[in-house]
């Protein structure tokens, strides 16, 4: 098993540096303004999250039901992993691609309360 999560390991690292940009990006990364560490450490949080999940999930289907605070957290750590897949995905293939001056930008401005601002409102 520890031979099998360091070879994910290895892998992510390996996937996380063939990552490219292209030679003209101005991302904070290819900027040089991240460190490699952060990356590291998010790899193996996702790692942890994935074995985690996998776990909760065959524990769940088990269960006659779930205490409102902990249904509670699986939504929090759901919504965050979404938030974050769905900021990255746009930042890495919408937000580098240049668009023609022809194109019309269409904004579309969310109504009160329906915009996931990535936090609970206390």
């Amino acid at each position: 098993m520890r031979d099998q999560k360091r070879k994910e390991i290895a892998l992510m690292e390996a996937a996380y540096m063939n990552v490219g940009h292209g030679s003209d990006c101005q991302c904070s990364s290819c900027m040089g303004e991240n460190d490699q560490s952060e990356i590291d450490m998010a790899g193996r949080d996702l790692l942890k999250a994935k074995e985690y999940a996998e776990k909760l999930s065959m524990m769940v289907q088990e269960l006659p039901g779930l205490e409102g605070w902990v249904a509670s957290k699986i939504t929090k750590a759901s919504d965050y992993l979404s938030s974050v897949f769905h900021y990255l995905d746009y930042e890495m293939n919408e937000k580098g691609h240049n668009h023609s001056e022809q194109q019309i930008a269409i904004v579309v401005k969310p109504e009160q309360g329906n915009f996931n601002k990535g936090y609970e409102e206390v």
